[in-house]
């Protein structure tokens, strides 16, 4: 009886192999030039971003609004990520003279200085539909996850 419940498993082992050898160790890498893709539907008209401007009125960003923008890519931390320039968004919707902003998302904030904006300053796109921050100038433990909410100051 033993040696049939070792047979029964080695041919289950057997008839996996082929599939786990398959997805053991491979990576997909995209062309540079592709913009990453969901991989679920969603709606173009998705409301994926607040941004409140100076004068207190909130402006709901949708996804292909985001699309839309320049898509752009850098390596921090030995990754590639993908996504627009924050100062891209901003000059988007008028804003330019502001003293600093801040981004928010589920529980996450941190406040950027004027002069911290950079052409590095990133809304890379997440795992979901949404944004995250990433900047070479702040550490990644400080980055915002899921940015739901910019507020300009």
């Amino acid at each position: 009886m033993y040696s049939k419940i070792i047979s029964w498993r080695k041919l289950i082992v057997l008839a996996f192999l082929p599939f786990m050898a398959g997805c053991i160790g491979t990576k997909t890498t995209l062309a540079p030039s592709q913009t990453p893709q969901a991989n679920f539907s969603i709606s173009p008209d998705t409301i994926i971003l607040k941004l409140k401007l100076l004068d207190g009125k909130t402006i709901e960003i949708n996804y292909q609004e985001i699309q839309a923008l320049p898509q752009v890519s850098q390596i921090l931390d030995d990754k590639e990520e993908r996504g627009i320039r924050l100062i891209d968004l901003l000059h988007q919707y008028g804003v330019t003279n502001f003293s600093s902003i801040t981004l928010a998302g589920n529980g996450q904030s941190i406040e950027l200085a004027n002069d911290q904006i950079t052409e590095e300053v990133l809304l890379a796109y997440s795992k979901n539909i949404y944004l995250k921050l990433a900047s070479p100038q702040i550490p990644k433990d400080q980055w915002i996850r899921t940015v739901l909410r910019i507020e300009v100051h």
